[in-house]
């Protein structure tokens, strides 16, 4: 695992295809003049830390933003899976359509979908969907959504350690 920070050339031509990817109009944490993003890599994973919190997700060339990124996965299309099928989705699993209890927003075929619990409407997960809103209506048994990073991955363990680390001081 190494850590770099990466040149004003990159990191234009990151936010540029992030804020594109996800439409933002508000930058957000992007509106500061000076930033520092900072890259991990873990295996064919990269996190972008936007001034040393963990936002932005390189997974097999696509951007996501992380599950702490608020300002953008509020605004994402949710589903909301039943109290069985939480631990299957931490360790990893896609959900299926027999755990899905309530779909909020466009969900489009490939498009990124946070995955939230019935109970606690806490976040879970992110996903990209395998079909539309409406075929995921329809369907009666299946995967609709792979799990692309949850609570409890190698991603949200770093995370995790670097918010702790950020508190500690």
């Amino acid at each position: 695992m190494s850590r770099y920070t990466l040149r004003n050339k990159e990191v234009k031509k990151l936010i540029k295809k992030f804020v594109e990817s996800y439409k933002i109009s508000d930058l957000g944490s992007f509106k500061k003049s000076k930033f520092r993003i900072d890259c991990v890599e873990v295996d064919d994973k990269r996190i972008y830390f936007v001034n040393d919190v963990p936002l932005i997700l390189r997974i097999n060339d696509t951007i996501y933003p992380s599950l702490i990124f608020e300002d953008v996965i509020s605004d994402l299309p949710y589903v909301v899976v039943d109290v069985g099928a939480v631990a299957f989705i931490c360790n990893g699993a896609d959900v299926m359509i027999p755990g899905i209890r309530k779909i909020n927003g466009e969900i489009r075929q490939g498009s990124t979908v946070l995955i939230c619990d019935e109970k606690y409407n806490k976040t879970l997960a992110l996903g990209i969907s395998l079909y539309n809103e409406n075929e995921i209506r329809r369907m009666k048994r299946g995967k609709v959504i792979e799990n692309i990073h949850y609570v409890g991955d190698e991603i949200w363990q770093l995370i995790s350690d670097s918010i702790s680390k950020k508190n500690s001081f």
